[in-house]
């Protein structure tokens, strides 16, 4: 090969004037390269540029007729051929394996404009600069790049937290520590402006301070508000105490750009065939009756019948768009509400869907103030692009290895009630909050407790004939129910619904809100093209219903004061409404009104067993929180639950709490609540069982009813009807609750540093963990430092030869000593014997 390639060198003219067999070998090269190539660049190994930087085609063959050939490049190693690799180390060249396919995964996204006088545009600017870093050595005693160490120093700022002047401080260190001619920069600014290639960037756009509008495309030149005239910017008095408008904006939206961020989830290869798992998974034996993903619902199934085009491509994409409002202070401080918005591509396997890397943050909201029904206002640029990407955007695919158009849709949102009235555009309180039933609502205002209650209003979801219809003393007194159920509108209805809606101009309100409908808004999702084929446009939230159910049940059982919905204004109203004499209010021995014990209150014995039950209760590790911190039993009461404590609480021991105490109607009761959110929270869900849930539902809703009293139904209770209907259309509920975007909103709190700059705390945040994520996937070394394992690994192995003591493992903390009784002793041979594969030949021979 190498006397072959002789002319590379000998060929090669100053002048010009190169040799034929100089010039084949200069195409034959060429052809190699960009024959491998997973981009439109590749590095130069002209002379000047010794494979350091990279160039287009056209580029890279005028280099080589100008300056020629870099020395001893007889076996083009960096362009596909397999000798004579350049590094021997196997982890270095590795490494720059990596680096070479993130780059090329790279090049695939960044469209490459004319090269005129050798002025590409920006953003490839940029990007060369990346390629650059990317061939440069950090110093000449290294083979690191300073791509390699830049983008592991951005990971451990991204992983740890660590502040902006932590990061200089161990730059500077690193820089005194290595030669004086490395070319690491200085501080976070140069290796921002350095890694600005990879393309993870925000846009701010200008708000007015009311929320009213957006200074954004043909609005960006203005400098006041169309709608309240207050100024864009901050307003400060000069000497003579006029207001003068600064350069400052008075309010800012962060808006990161989804375009680019879903186009890149298909320059890896691996994410690239993932996104394909949704078409072409296999079912793995589970049978058609299950569901373990939203591309098995109706939901998903709805978009694809209303554009074969989109459901033709396996890498079409739907998205779920979620919000949450939270505060970066603390609660003694002033109310500050900041709301994120992310988007969640569900094409994934169900074991990627929801990981960080692939939840990204779409906007962030500004404060202080909730933003209401202007919500919409903020929304605007993600639907403008949501329209974009349904008439479809040029996209590379490397699993292909080729163009392709890249179709986008939204198929649903997922927020707790108050964020869901916000993006629906209906007002979730009053008489009509349910957002489903919408007018069809039966709500009314208790008279002592003031709130509305759906007391008595399931029955009319039961089948016309059903014996509880006719009930007049299980519900209210003397009421027979003979209305027919309700019925949820569709995507048409409600988009014919706003058609017909007008503002009354005195309260700039919809005419008839409040007593006809609650719509507030618009939502600008109808402008969406496909909205008509929303089956399941908005989610209830289960993570927050779940929670609401079991605090109610838990604050009445334990009679938690400030909590329990069974008080002595609830007590007043079950005497008005029902027929239930041994509940109602009665005077006590000194006259004062006190409530009798009902049947689902435990003695004070029984709670206090209960609670030292809990409190000696253990979990497996990772399964749930220490429950017994907050059990109290000097109060009796139970402090400081979180959502997760009440979602194990209502699964799982609900009906082993109250068996014994309770009667078996009740106690069956609760079983039959705790075995419903079991499969409906389940990671698979089967549509036969969400069928009958769908029937079944209304009756226990209904036995709830007949034993709790009215001020219990409020609309948390009411929406259990509704949640079997959403498993069966949306499929399982691990992608349509609020569970991994309320651990979004922690990581991001944590991130907020500058309280006076909230908002590019987070936006800045986002960005260089986006920047981590994506470089962690090519480089291993990225982690700042490995993960401790939680178990400690012995250095001697296991001294016995059966399996069950084959796991390795040492001692966690000082050892003690125990004795062990006879009970004891049995449990533990028990397990022994039932966990030993060994055992098994015994096990069958005494069965049969």
């Amino acid at each position: 090969m190498g006397d072959n390639r002789k002319a590379m060198y000998e060929g090669w003219r100053k002048n010009g004037a190169h040799s034929r067999q100089w010039e084949a070998i200069c195409q034959d090269f060429l052809k190699q390269a960009f024959k491998v190539a997973r981009g439109p660049v590749m590095p130069c190994p002209c002379l000047d540029c010794k494979n350091n930087t990279y160039k287009t085609r056209h580029v890279m063959e005028e280099h080589l007729c100008k300056f020629g050939f870099m020395p001893d490049y007889l076996v083009w190693h960096m362009h596909g051929e397999k000798a004579h690799p350049r590094i021997s180390e196997p982890a270095q060249q590795n490494r720059d394996g990596m680096m070479m396919d993130m780059l090329n995964d790279l090049a695939m996204g960044v469209e490459f404009g004319p090269e005129e006088n050798n002025e590409p545009p920006p953003d490839v600017q940029e990007f060369y600069r990346l390629l650059e870093a990317g061939g440069e050595k950090l110093h000449d005693h290294t083979e690191n790049t300073v791509l390699d160490t830049v983008s592991r120093l951005m990971a451990i700022k991204s992983d740890h937290n660590i502040s902006n002047r932590c990061f200089n401080d161990i730059a500077k260190l690193v820089s005194d520590v290595i030669p004086s001619d490395h070319k690491l920069p200085k501080n976070l600014y140069y290796a921002k402006k350095m890694m600005a290639g990879l393309g993870m960037k925000y846009e701010k756009i200008d708000v007015c301070p009311s929320n009213c509008m957006l200074f954004w495309r043909e609005d960006d030149k203005l400098k006041t508000c169309r709608h309240c005239g207050k100024s864009r910017y901050i307003q400060v008095k000069n000497e003579e105490g006029e207001n003068v408008d600064t350069t400052v904006a008075a309010k800012q939206l962060r808006y990161m750009p989804i375009i680019p961020r879903l186009k890149r989830l298909f320059l890896s290869m691996k994410i690239a065939k993932s996104m394909r798992w949704h078409k072409e998974r296999r079912c793995g034996g589970q049978g058609e009756d299950v569901m373990a993903h939203p591309a098995d619902g109706d939901a998903w199934k709805a978009l694809d019948e209303f554009d074969p085009e989109f459901a033709r491509d396996p890498r079409s994409v739907c998205l779920g768009l979620a919000t949450d409002g939270f505060t970066p202070f603390s609660t003694s401080a002033s109310p500050y509400s900041c709301w994120p918005v992310f988007i969640m591509p569900y094409n994934l396997p169900p074991e990627m869907v929801l990981k960080d890397e692939f939840v990204f943050l779409a906007l962030v909201i500004p404060g202080p103030e909730h933003p209401g029904k202007n919500l919409n206002v903020f929304l605007r640029p993600l639907i403008e692009e949501l329209k974009q990407l349904w008439k479809a955007v040029k996209a590379c695919d490397s699993y292909a290895k080729k163009e392709f158009n890249l179709h986008v849709t939204y198929l649903w949102s997922v927020q707790d009630l108050l964020a869901y009235g916000n993006f629906a555009g209906w007002f979730v309180n009053g008489r009509l909050q349910c957002p489903i039933c919408m007018d069809d609502s039966d709500a009314y205002r208790l008279k002592n407790g003031g709130k509305y209650t759906f007391f008595d209003c399931t029955q009319r979801e039961l089948p016309p004939r059903h014996k509880l219809r006719q009930s007049t003393t299980a519900f209210r007194k003397g009421v027979k129910v003979s209305k027919l159920p309700s019925k949820r509108k569709t995507a048409k209805e409600i988009m014919a619904w706003h058609r017909c809606l007008k503002v009354d101009p005195s309260t700039k309100k919809f005419d008839g809100y409040g007593t006809l409908h609650n719509w507030t808004h618009i939502s600008l999702l109808w402008e969406l093209p496909y909205a008509e084929a929303l089956m399941l446009p908005h989610n209830i939230d289960l993570m927050h219903q779940e929670r609401n159910v079991a605090e109610s049940i838990i604050s009445m059982v334990f009679d938690v004061t400030e909590k329990s919905k069974d008080n002595i204004k609830a007590r007043k109203d079950l005497a008005l409404l029902c027929d239930r004499p041994n509940l109602e209010v009665r005077l006590n021995e000194k006259g004062k009104e006190c409530r009798p014990r009902a049947e689902y209150c435990p003695k004070p014995e029984e709670r206090k067993q209960i609670f030292e039950w809990l409190k000696a209760l253990k979990f497996p590790d990772r399964y749930a929180a220490n429950l017994k911190r907050a059990v109290n039993l000097k109060t009796g009461k139970l402090t400081g639950l979180k959502s997760h404590d009440y979602h194990i609480i209502m699964e799982r021991l609900l009906p082993v709490m109250f068996r014994g105490y309770f009667k078996d109607d009740l106690w069956r009761l609760l079983a039959e609540l705790s075995y419903f959110y079991r499969h409906i929270c389940a990671k698979t869900v089967s549509m036969s069982l969400m069928e009958k849930f769908v029937r079944k539902i209304p009756v226990h809703v209904c036995k709830l009813e007949k034993v709790f009293p009215p001020g219990f139904m409020n609309v948390m209770q009411h929406l259990l009807i509704h949640l079997p209907w959403e498993a069966l259309v949306g499929g399982p509920v691990q992608c349509r609750w609020m569970y991994p975007i309320e651990r979004q909103l922690k990581k991001l709190r944590s991130t907020v540093r500058n309280k006076a700059r909230v908002e590019g705390c987070i936006a800045e945040a986002f960005a260089l963990k986006e920047m981590s994520h994506f470089t962690k996937k090519y480089f291993n070394k990225a982690d700042a430092a490995n993960q401790s394992k939680r178990v400690a690994v012995a250095d001697v192995g296991p001294q016995s030869d059966l399996k069950i003591f084959k796991s390795q493992g040492t001692t966690s903390g000082p050892s003690t000593v125990h004795h062990l009784n006879e009970s004891e002793l049995n449990s533990f041979l028990l397990y022994m014997f039932s966990n030993m594969t060994e055992m098994n030949k015994y096990f069958e021979y005494v069965i049969s």
